[in-house]
C-alpha cells in the first residue's frame, strides 16, 4: 500500500474510532506528525469522505464524521491493506533453517 493511502486510511480510521473527540481537538490523536497528516485530511474532506458535523448531544460542539463515501473508501483501504499483508505473509522467506546449536538459551 502507497504511502498517502496508508496515511488516509489512519485518518479514517481515527475518524471512525473517535467520534467523541471533538473537531478542534482531533489533531491531538496524530501529536507532532498533524502537520504532515493535516494534508491527507484536507484532501479528504474536499473529497467528500468525512464531513464537519454537529455532535449529536452537545450542542455548538462540532466533530468529524465519514459520511458514505468515507466508510465505503474505509472498507476499501481495509481490504486493500488486509489483501498486501496477506501476500507478505505467504511469500517465502529467505532464511536459513536455523539449527539446533545456533540456539540460545542462556
Amino acid at each position: 500500500m502507497e504511502n498517502s493511502k496508508q496515511k488516509e486510511l489512519e485518518i479514517l480510521v481515527a475518524i471512525r474510532n473517535s467520534p467523541a473527540i471533538p473537531a478542534d481537538e482531533f489533531h491531538k490523536i496524530f501529536g507532532e506528525d498533524w502537520l504532515y497528516y493535516k494534508k491527507f485530511m484536507i484532501s479528504l474532506y474536499h473529497n467528500g469522505f468525512l464531513i464537519h458535523a454537529s455532535h449529536d448531544t452537545i450542542p455548538g460542539l462540532k466533530i468529524w464524521e465519514l459520511t458514505g463515501v468515507g466508510n465505503r473508501v474505509l472498507t476499501e483501504l481495509l481490504l486493500e491493506r488486509s489483501n498486501d499483508l496477506s501476500k507478505r505473509l505467504s511469500e517465502p522467506r529467505n532464511s536459513e533453517k536455523l539449527r539446533v546449536n545456533d540456539l540460545s538459551f542462556g
